[in-house]
């Protein structure tokens, strides 16, 4: 791949300039852009040095001695004595070029890097022999960029190609960043993997071309990364590679904390003898890591004769339609019923029949659970099917109609055939399609993780790489309100942080870098917790969290209203609905004050925080100039 990418943030690009411009005596930011004008310097010496900056943790001395990378400069290098421009093609500093150094200063010494071909490199006496600090690897990385029109589930098609690729086909495939960006009219999704070889990034194209020969995405392209980020990526010493936290669920057991109380409940009412169990809650609260804990490691060992759990991906259906669920459900069950009878294959009562099922699907489905448990010796199988709002989905797309909820409905109440169905709270909270089909079922609400639970998710992960500060763990719980994704998010972010730094004690100013990485990264991390198609709703929500503050989190119901009125947010009757919808979807809490006021708020400050800075311009300049009248 000959096309490769530099990713720098904004941010990322003003602090390297600023800093820049420090160290070579210019006032600032803008007396850069003068020189530059002027002709005094050019602007490719100043992006050269903002590349080669990303080279110098890759150096090393010849002799194994230890390098302080923070008091390394490279040097400005020319070839020809002649050369008025010294910054050329020809003569920077690049991997795998020959480099020398020298140290400089007496006081606080640093090491001057220079190309050992240069004109101004120092003498063989004094130069310190240096080498390029590059891992053996033999590994590619490179960046997809996806592009897919605007509809449910499409990022978590392009994921499952991922980590199905990864899963069944290379283990040491890494999936390092994903990242979605939606509009009305398309998302756009970035990858960064690293694969063992070509062969994979070849594969992984091969099935980019199936989807968008089949419409599921518009196009897509493949960069290659620049060498120092593909170290960074693909070197032994890098700790994301090892990274403990994840924004996808929950595999490693190791990583599986609180969820005693749910566990509980589920186990009880699988004693019972309950066939239909519905666990719904907010995207991202831990639904599916919940299920697949339950399915591999709790049901296993506490119901061994009793329940045999079939794990299935709503999401892995294409297309959606009663037909293919079914037929979906049985085969995932097949391994497992083979396993369990310890045969090799199938009876011949229990193979699949296409034809039969497609004419009679429902009854067809129910006949073959029932010859699967007496085969099992009384065994009741449940079905722990994932993603089921892609139902409610696929019917407002007109894939599925109501005899679909029905049909499940009579297998799940008339035929005792046992379901443990995962929903978004919203699909299980409003009036939808499949609400009616919902309610028959034992509901189970799930909520943040408690604190001491919290505390563990922190802080175990890390223990044998580092030591938190007194105060810090708290201060991330308080961020987070004890929702397992945000805490993910931040010590994610933590944890890459830290692996840059030479030091195992994390501080206050190692949160603050890790949660302004959150908050600037807030459209990845935000985008699946609020409802994005509801314009009010997000603008209410703006409104709540500017009106809030670090000291009074709570803010009163006509307050809101009368903010949101003079900002010219919506009616007080639609804004009134606004508050009821975010409150049902459990993104603001309430509680009434003297039996008379309701006060609402956020309870997760860390979004509440990055809704602010996310206002837009003209409602938060009448909210400032709102707050300055007041005063």
């Amino acid at each position: 791949m000959a096309v490769y990418r530099l990713r720098f943030s904004a941010e990322q690009i003003e602090t390297k300039l600023q800093k820049w411009a420090a160290s070579n005596q210019y006032a600032d930011v803008h007396a850069v852009y003068r020189a530059i004008e002027l002709g005094h310097i050019t602007a490719d010496e100043v992006v050269c040095a903002l590349i080669e900056e990303e080279f110098i943790p890759h150096i090393a001395r010849a002799d194994g001695k230890r390098v302080n990378h923070a008091r390394v400069r490279l040097c400005r290098c020319w070839m020809m004595a002649e050369e008025h421009i010294k910054w050329t093609l020809a003569s920077r500093i690049t991997i795998d070029t020959p480099i020398v150094g020298r140290m400089i200063g007496k006081d606080k010494p640093f090491m001057m890097v220079h190309r050992a071909d240069c004109l101004n490199a120092p003498t063989p006496d004094e130069a310190i022999k240096l080498r390029w600090q590059k891992p053996t690897t033999n590994s590619q990385s490179a960046e997809f960029i996806i592009h897919a029109p605007f509809r449910f589930g499409i990022s978590s098609v392009i994921l499952h190609k991922f980590e199905t690729h990864q899963k069944h086909n290379h283990e040491n495939m890494v999936l390092h960043r994903f990242y979605t960006e939606t509009n009305a009219y398309q998302t756009t999704i970035t990858c960064t993997i690293t694969a063992p070889n070509m062969d994979v990034i070849h594969e992984l194209q091969n099935e980019f071309n199936i989807l968008q020969e089949r419409g599921d995405i518009f196009d897509y392209s493949v960069w290659g990364l620049f060498h120092s980020e593909h170290l960074r990526l693909s070197g032994k010493l890098d700790k994301r590679q090892h990274n403990p936290y994840t924004l996808k669920q929950i595999r490693d057991q190791a990583m599986f904390f609180g969820r005693d109380e749910e566990i509980k409940r589920i186990i009880e009412y699988l004693r019972e003898g309950e066939t239909f169990i519905v666990l719904y809650g907010q995207k991202r609260i831990g639904k599916t890591s919940l299920m697949e804990h339950l399915g591999e490691h709790v049901i296993p060992k506490t119901l061994p004769n009793d329940i045999l759990p079939i794990f299935f991906d709503a999401l892995s259906l294409a297309p959606f339609n009663t037909q293919t669920l079914l037929r979906g459900l049985i085969e995932s069950a097949i391994p497992h019923i083979t396993r369990t009878i310890k045969r090799a294959t199938l009876p011949t009562d229990l193979r699949l029949r296409p034809n039969e099922l497609h004419q009679s699907p429902f009854t067809y489905f129910a006949q073959w659970v029932k010859r699967v448990e007496k085969r099992l010796g009384g065994k009741r199988i449940l079905f722990m099917i994932d993603e089921f709002t892609r139902a409610e989905e696929e019917y407002r797309r007109g894939q599925i109609d109501e005899s679909f909820f029905s049909g499940l409905q009579w297998l799940a109440g008339n035929q005792h055939i046992g379901f443990f169905i995962c929903v978004h709270d919203h699909i299980y909270r409003q009036n939808t399609q499949s609400w009616g089909f919902l309610q028959r079922g034992h509901p189970l609400y799930l909520r943040t993780l408690d604190k001491q639970a919290a505390k563990k998710l922190i802080q175990l992960p890390l223990q044998s790489l580092y030591q938190f500060d007194e105060g810090i763990v708290d201060k991330i719980v308080d961020m987070t309100n004890g929702h397992p994704y945000f805490i993910q998010a931040i010590c994610l972010e933590l944890s890459v942080h830290m692996s840059k730094q030479d030091t195992h004690h994390i501080t206050d100013d190692d949160l603050s870098v890790a949660i302004n990485s959150v908050l600037h990264n807030g459209r990845h991390y935000f985008h699946h917790f609020h409802n994005q198609e509801n314009p009010l709703c997000n603008d209410v929500l703006k409104c709540i969290a500017f009106l809030a503050d670090d000291e009074h989190q709570w803010v009163e119901r006509e307050t809101i209203q009368e903010a949101a009125l003079e900002w010219q947010i919506g009616n007080r009757m639609s804004i009134a609905e606004s508050i009821g919808i975010l409150y049902q979807a459990g993104i603001i809490e309430a509680r009434t004050h003297n039996n008379t006021k309701s006060t609402y708020r956020i309870p997760i400050k860390l979004f509440q925080f990055w809704l602010r800075q996310g206002t837009h311009p003209l409602i938060r300049s009448d909210m400032q100039k709102h707050e300055g009248l007041s005063s």
